[in-house]
């Protein structure tokens, strides 16, 4: 649970809420909070010095709403008020940075690569993928969200129908700002290195291609374009260079995601990478492929990423600011499986010693 909850719920209305920062350092102003609620307590809304706040209802039983001013350590704000009813003029502003849950005709993503998308009955669908994206370079679509928290929660559902037989890749990249654009001296190396990879010469492709490897993710976005070159030598020598450069300690980057047939472990594969630690494992399931997926990281850097809120990884350190959120996909054969996707949430986080409390006091509607 994200809320420490200290208290017996019953259905009073007009209660004190009290939100107390159970940490030395100071919880600024907007950290996600919430109280537990029943169906037959619905509608309701909260209070802060007498102003409706915002919330936001999950799962028919969660109240989540904003911490209204910034708390220092031990410090506690107790002028919150839960009331029954629907408030005359609701508050406008978000409860998180993102919350999506398709109701509407309109989705957060930026369209790009000749992606299908649809949404259809309050799900997006991506329905085609282009046959130019591979494993090692999937279609991506950037999140467009207007500020990633640096500690956060990610969370999104995804279901896939499998339509005919076929490998294919789904999941969620998210990249840190770790790796400065590469000044124009080491561009033009990379470009005449990349240049080298067509040398008639054995030893200096092998040696281009090492040197390539070195250079690390600075050298990805100028890689990637190799892997449109006509000959398979060079396509076949970009791939493996992004293959080690992702693999070794230099990827600034979290990838969740799973993989369908997979040449390997099948018939579903889980798969995961943070930073330079990657794992895998098998997943069996009949009929439609439903996974929950959520990755955390705290206060301190430490992600983990969990699998129908059961299955977890370790926890491991990532610097650095977040640079962005991707959804991507790839099918070795056109609409050989068909993915949905449903409740994407993005929050504030912070691990279990740093969260606040939040209580109930009952009281009389006033």
């Amino acid at each position: 649970m994200e809320t420490l909850l200290l208290f017996l719920f019953v259905p009073f209305f007009g209660q004190e809420i009290t939100v107390q920062n159970n940490h030395d350092g100071m919880l600024t102003k907007g950290h996600p909070v919430y109280i537990p609620l029943e169906k037959s307590h619905l509608p309701v809304f909260i209070t802060h010095r007498g102003k409706v706040i915002s919330t936001r209802l999950l799962n028919q039983k969660e109240l989540w709403f904003k911490t209204e001013t910034n708390l220092a350590g031990n410090e506690k704000d107790s002028r919150y008020t839960l009331h029954r009813g629907t408030p005359k003029t609701p508050s406008p502003e978000k409860v998180f940075p993102l919350f999506e849950d398709f109701s509407k005709q309109s989705h957060p993503f930026q369209e790009t690569g000749g992606i299908s998308i649809l949404n259809r009955k309050g799900k997006l669908i991506l329905t085609d993928i282009p046959e130019i994206h591979t494993a090692l370079s999937p279609a991506k679509l950037p999140l467009k969200v207007d500020a990633i928290p640096n500690n956060f929660c990610f969370q999104i559902d995804f279901e896939v129908a499998m339509e005919s037989p076929g490998h294919a890749r789904y999941g969620v990249e998210i990249l840190f700002q770790r790796t400065e654009s590469p000044s124009k001296d080491i561009e033009a190396k990379i470009k005449e290195l990349i240049s080298k990879l067509n040398s008639d010469s054995w030893d200096e492709r092998e040696a281009a291609t090492h040197e390539l490897i070195k250079i690390g993710s600075t050298a990805n976005g100028l890689v990637k374009q190799a892997l449109k070159k006509k000959d398979p030598e060079v396509r076949w020598r970009a791939g493996f260079i992004l293959k080690e450069i992702q693999s070794g300690s230099s990827w600034p980057g979290i990838s969740a995601g799973f993989e369908l047939d997979h040449p390997e472990i099948k018939p579903i594969a889980l798969t995961w990478r943070i930073g330079p630690t990657a794992n895998r494992m098998r997943y069996s399931k009949k009929g439609s492929i439903r996974l929950h997926l959520e990755i955390k990281r705290d206060q301190n850097g430490y992600v983990t990423i969990s699998w129908n809120r059961v299955k977890q990884s370790l926890p491991v350190k990532m610097e650095g600011e977040v640079e962005g959120i991707y959804l991507y996909g790839m099918q070795d054969k056109p609409e050989s499986s068909i993915l949905t996707i449903d409740n994407l949430i993005l929050r504030r986080f912070l691990d279990e010693e740093a969260r606040p409390t939040v209580t109930l006091r009952s009281g009389k509607e006033k």
